[in-house]
């Protein structure tokens, strides 16, 4: 009879062990999916804080974006004055003035990371470039810009007035 116990518990041990490491084996691997969810979770939540850093830098860059386009003609203003001033005026007190104006309105835009096309003698391109006319008789080849109607701007990388010219036919 005692052998019959003995037996019996060492049945019973057996399967409750067996119960036990089958436990055990299923806690483990729940404690692995927690894990890697958790990590998961710590990944996104890295990415979310370094996506919203760039969103940050890039809203304050672009955040007087509007007002600068409100500024941009007066700077082909300028330029259109000062081709049309005649002989005296040129060197007068009060063009200086105008001219001093100008400069300080470039130097505010440029503080803005606002920056003008170099457009003249350059290939057309439509992301940069409106092309208003194809100009023939020009000693420039096809699809250069020879005349510019309308000054060009970007803000940092990104174009924010395209520049209006005339292209060679």
């Amino acid at each position: 009879m005692n052998e019959e116990l003995e037996n019996q518990n060492e049945v019973a041990t057996d399967e409750s062990m067996a119960d036990l490491t089958k436990q055990v084996a299923e806690l483990n691997q729940k404690c692995g999916e927690y894990l890697q969810g958790w990590q998961r979770a710590q990944a996104d939540y890295q990415n979310l804080v370094k996506q919203t850093a760039r969103e940050k830098i890039e809203t304050a860059q672009y955040a007087n974006e509007e007002l600068i386009r409100e500024l941009l003609p007066l700077v082909d203003y300028f330029k259109y004055a000062f081709k049309h001033l005649t002989g005296d005026f040129q060197n007068s007190e009060w063009a200086e003035g105008i001219r001093q104006i100008q400069n300080k309105l470039n130097m505010i835009l440029g503080n803005f990371g606002v920056k003008e096309m170099d457009t003249l003698e350059q290939r057309f391109d439509p992301k940069f470039h409106e092309a208003l006319e194809e100009v023939s008789g020009t000693n420039q080849p096809s699809g250069v810009i020879v005349d510019e109607l309308r000054t060009g701007f970007m803000l940092h990388d990104k174009v924010i007035q395209p520049a209006r010219v005339r292209v060679a036919k």
